[in-house]
């Protein structure tokens, strides 16, 4: 994982609404297709509260910096639309984004469309290019308990508090606490997990030694 995408990428996917009398920005529907259009879409109906300086969730949708903040195997996984957690939120699940009310139809499918044709994204997530792709699925992790902490707290608020909330408090519905999730599991259980996947969550795209310092985060922060 490139360590590029540890900076304001408070994802994963709890992401935080901002309180609709922020949310300046009205619908603005799109035409087109492609990385352009979705661009596109983000800045028209996204941007006003994910956006520089202090974004919602700590997840920027600007032009300039919306691939390398997505593509992060969940937020964005190329060819899995259904599967992205930015176009489950784009259709309401678990809540509707933009809080004002979801988007005009034409621009999910664009989303969508992008998505499932592999979404290209500046080179970010292909094959040999930033997102680190060479683990196999059979890898056990584990780490030696000697990671830097800082490190392990910027991987989990890159890759994991979109989905297990940016104080590991979970969604409602959608996905367990870090109190949960952890439990009274390993470091090296849950490196397993992140490379892996388990249940309902898949793997997520991280290389084998961050997988190892946010597992070995995640245990200290929260473990019982």
């Amino acid at each position: 994982m490139p360590r590029t995408r540890t900076v304001v990428l408070f994802v994963f996917f709890g992401l935080t609404a901002c309180d609709d009398h922020e949310f300046k920005s009205e619908s603005v529907a799109v035409s087109g297709e492609g990385l352009d259009a979705v661009k596109q879409v983000m800045e028209g109906n996204c941007a006003s509260c994910h956006s520089v300086g202090s974004p919602s969730a700590g997840l920027d949708l600007t032009p300039d910096n919306f691939c390398v903040n997505v593509m992060d195997g969940r937020m964005v996984i190329p060819g899995n639309a259904s599967g992205s957690v930015l176009q489950q939120r784009m259709e309401g699940d678990p809540s509707a984004m933009p809080p004002t009310g979801l988007m005009d139809d034409a621009n999910i499918q664009i989303i969508a469309d992008w998505i499932d044709a592999g979404a290209d994204c500046e080179g970010i997530g292909e094959d040999g290019d930033d997102i680190d792709d060479e683990d196999d699925g059979d890898d056990d992790g584990g780490g030696d308990g000697t990671t830097d902490p800082s490190e392990g707290a910027a991987i989990y608020a890159a890759s994991c508090s979109g989905c297990h909330g940016v104080d590991g408090e979970g969604i409602s519905g959608f996905s367990p606490s870090m109190g949960e999730a952890v439990a009274d599991r390993t470091a090296a259980e849950v490196a397993h997990i992140v490379l892996n996947g388990s249940g309902t969550m898949g793997p997520v795209a991280l290389d084998t030694d961050d997988a190892n310092t946010v597992a070995e985060y995640c245990v200290s922060e929260f473990g019982s």
